[in-house]
Formats: C-alpha cells, structure tokens, sequence
C-alpha cells in the first residue's frame, strides 16, 4: 500500500477496508474512491480532494485534513476525531453520526451537509460555515463555535450545553428543544429562529438579538439576558424564573 500511496492518483479506486495509516496522501486525488471502513488515521490528506468519495464508517481519527474537501462525500458513521480540518470543505457531504470530537475545524464549510446526531463535542468551529445544515441531535457540548454561520440549518433537540456561540449566526435556524445550558451566546443573531421549549439554563445571552424569534415554552432560569432585543418574539408559556433581563426590550 506504501507504492500505491505514493501515487496520488487515486481517483474511483476501491480501498474498502484498506490500512492507510499514517500514509502520506497530501494532495491526492481520491475523488469518487472507496474508501469505506478504511484506516487512514493519522494519515496526511491536507489539501486532497476526496469529492463523492465513500468514507462510510472511516477511521479518520488525527489525520491532517487541512484545505481538504469532502464535497459530496459519503461519510456516515466515519471518525474524525482529533482531525485538523482548518477550511477543509464538507459541503453537501452526509455526515450521520460522525465523530468530530476535539477536531480542529476553524473556516470548516458544511453548508447543506447533513451531520444528524454528529459530536462535536471539545471540537473548534471557529468561523465555520453550517448554513443549511441538517444537525438534529448533534452535541457540541463545550464546542467553540464562535462566529459560526448557522444560518437556516436545522438543529432540532440539539445538544449546546457549555458551547461558546459568542458573535455566532444563527438566524432562521431551527433549534426548537436545543440545550444551551451554560452556553454563552453573546452579541449572538437568533433573528427568526425558532426556539421553542429551547433550555437556556445559566447560559449567558448578554446583548443578543431574539428579534422575532418564537421562544414559546423556552426555558430562562439563572440566565443572564442584559441589554438584548426581544422585538416581536414569541415567549409565551415560557419560564422565567432568576433571570437578568436587565436592558432587555
């Protein structure tokens, strides 16, 4: 496997099951590969293109993913945790159930890709791209996720306790029964996002915009609301209870 690595060229070939472990694979060309249930951990594939590539059930873990792209992949089930994926591009790609705990994913783009249930917990997505994505029951329990764009993308009953969402779009976002325990949001967008019977226990919501969002049944207990704009938003049947909302209109 060495000498067949060293090609770079390795675009529609069948590595179903292969040990590439370690393998240097920068820049290579793996579209539309097979790949599933390979090893690849810590292998180099910075700056490789694996566009519509099978990764089902990949073991990716601590590999170098840098500038990779992923475009259309199919990556259910696949481990990448502890990868660098610094503006590696997952668009379009299906991502079920992947792990991305302690990835290094700062400028990541997920646009449209579908990462149902992925854990990203300890995981940096600094600035990265989400916009459209399906994440319903994905974790991102003490994620980085400051100035993320998760404009539009569908997070039903995701799980954001301890995260920090400082400056992070959300606007239009569906994060009805999302938990936000602990979190901090500040300066965050929820414009129109619907965020009903959301948890925003002991989060930290100081100078965010709820403009028209629907936060029917949202539970506010020991949170930390100051100077934030509820303009138009739906807090019906919401909890209230040993909140600041201090400057808050």
């Amino acid at each position: 496997m060495n000498d067949l690595a060293k090609l770079k060229k390795l675009s529609g070939y069948d590595l179903s099951g292969f040990s590439l472990v370690g393998s240097d694979l920068s820049k290579a060309n793996l579209k539309e590969a097979k790949l599933s249930g390979a090893n690849l951990s810590g292998a180099d594939l910075s700056a490789a293109d694996l566009s519509q590539a099978d990764l089902t059930g990949t073991n990716l873990s601590g590999a170098d993913l840098y500038q990779a792209k992923f475009c259309g992949a199919k990556m259910n089930g696949a481990d990448l945790s502890n990868t660098d994926c610094t503006s590696a591009s997952f668009l379009d790609a299906s991502l079920v159930a992947a792990n991305f705990n302690g990835a290094k994913l700062p400028q990541a783009i997920f646009r449209n890709a579908v990462l149902n249930s992925a854990d990203f917990s300890f995981a940096d997505l600094s600035e990265a791209d989400l916009k459209n994505a399906k994440l319903s029951g994905a974790t991102f329990y003490k994620a980085v996720l400051h100035r993320a764009i998760f404009e539009g993308a569908k997070l039903f009953g995701a799980r954001l306790q301890s995260s920090n969402l400082r400056n992070a779009i959300l606007r239009g976002a569906d994060l009805s029964a999302a938990h936000f325990r602990d979190s901090d949001l500040t300066d965050s967008d929820l414009v129109k996002a619907r965020l009903s019977s959301a948890d925003f226990t002991n989060a930290i919501a100081n100078n965010t915009n709820f403009e028209e969002a629907n936060l029917r049944s949202a539970v506010f207990s020991g949170t930390q609301v100051r100077s934030s704009n509820f303009d138009g938003a739906n807090l019906a049947s919401g909890r209230l209870s040993r909140s600041d909302f201090s400057g808050s209109s």
